[in-house]
């Protein structure tokens, strides 16, 4: 057979040592690191209801993908998805670098898989990105996606003084350099970089800041123990292929505004940022450190600044990049047909109340 499947149901040296060479050869995003997804492991899965399934993909015993699944019982369903739900923005696999995948090969990998994985009954792959790196995904090119969310990205060429020009208005700029002014008159501004122990303190802080700001709007709390648990866990590594960031703008050495992303490869990840409310809040301090964190950004060689999954509208006024992150649902026994169905009209129901708000919104404009 030209396709050789092996699967591990767990994270082991063994694996961790195949996983993290492949990811020096390979386009994929930090979110299927290796460390990362066994963080996620340790901190959110109910080992009770979840398979991990870390599937490899052999051609003449060579390595071509890694596609790191799970099978999670829902209800008494068991629904084949990508692992990392809630803490991977993008889902997908590591694919070999400058190996382009025929469709037929494709669908041969993917027959094989099936067979090959315990009894499941549906498919639901979320938040798969179109192109990972320079490779277009085969599971949206090939499979029955739609489009869902939105996702935003920097693409940091040239240099910053060039980039500021071409993507900015002059109103913006004037508007920001007046703010950096004016918060410079309460003392020296400063953008710290945190290491080691300091970094796993911050993101303490950071946690907590983000839980009172969700109650103070009267939102709903994202941000549980196991959370904290697993930011923490990530600063913890040492020997990872990424690299979590901790930042913050201070003024006379006070903090006034945080962030908590990652580096890897070539791209710098805009994760979390959080204001803390002070007297400095005016000033726009979350506005300041992104400007900052770009600067840093181009003057450590890095390529793209991701701000992954969301629309908020600090993004919009940064961006100069846009796509699509797809879906898939499918269904493979009969016991999945009315989850199948209900998930159909779950996500209709879902435009549906995004276009009335949508209309809503240009009608206050027009009006």
């Amino acid at each position: 057979m030209e396709f050789e499947i092996k699967i591990f149901k767990n994270f082991d040296e063994k694996l961790k040592k195949i996983w993290i060479e492949f990811e020096n050869q390979s386009e994929n995003y930090f979110f299927q690191n290796y460390d990362w997804l066994n963080c996620w492991h340790t901190n959110f899965t109910n080992k009770n209801s979840l398979v991990i399934l870390n599937i490899l993909v052999y051609k003449k015993n060579k390595l071509l993908m890694i596609l790191p699944m799970c099978i999670q019982n829902t209800k008494g369903i068991n629904i084949l998805k990508w692992q990392g739900e809630n803490k991977c923005d993008y889902m997908a696999g590591l694919f070999l670098k400058n190996n382009f995948i025929e469709k037929k090969d494709f669908l041969i990998i993917w027959n094989l898989i099936k067979k090959a994985l315990p009894k499941f009954n549906l498919i639901e792959f979320k938040n798969q990105p179109e192109y990972i790196g320079k490779i277009k995904n085969p599971f949206t090119n090939y499979l029955n996606c739609y489009a869902d969310y939105f996702t935003s990205s920097i693409t940091l060429d040239e240099n910053y003084e060039s980039f500021i020009s071409k993507n900015f208005k002059k109103k913006f700029l004037d508007d920001t350099k007046r703010r950096i002014n004016n918060l410079k008159k309460n003392g020296e501004m400063e953008l710290k970089i945190f290491e080691n122990e300091e970094k796993i303190k911050v993101t303490k802080v950071i946690i907590d800041q983000k839980i009172t700001r969700l109650r103070s709007l009267k939102q709903k709390n994202i941000f549980k123990d196991s959370d904290k648990s697993f930011y923490i866990d990530c600063c913890e590594l040492r020997d990872s292929n990424f690299k979590i960031h901790v930042s913050s703008i201070e003024i006379n050495s006070e903090p006034i505004t945080y962030h908590w992303g990652v580096v890897f490869k070539d791209t710098f990840y805009h994760l979390i940022p959080t204001i803390l409310d002070n007297k400095y809040y005016k000033f726009s301090p979350g506005r300041i450190l992104l400007f900052e964190l770009i600067k840093w950004s181009f003057d450590n060689g890095f390529k793209k600044l991701d701000f992954t999954i969301g629309d908020e509208s600090y993004k919009k006024d940064f961006s100069n990049n846009h796509s699509h992150l797809f879906n898939y649902l499918g269904c493979n026994d009969f016991y999945g047909i009315p989850v199948y169905f209900y998930l159909i009209v779950k996500n209709l129901l879902k435009k549906i109340l995004f276009v009335k708000k949508l209309y809503r919104f240009i009608t206050r404009i027009i009006s």
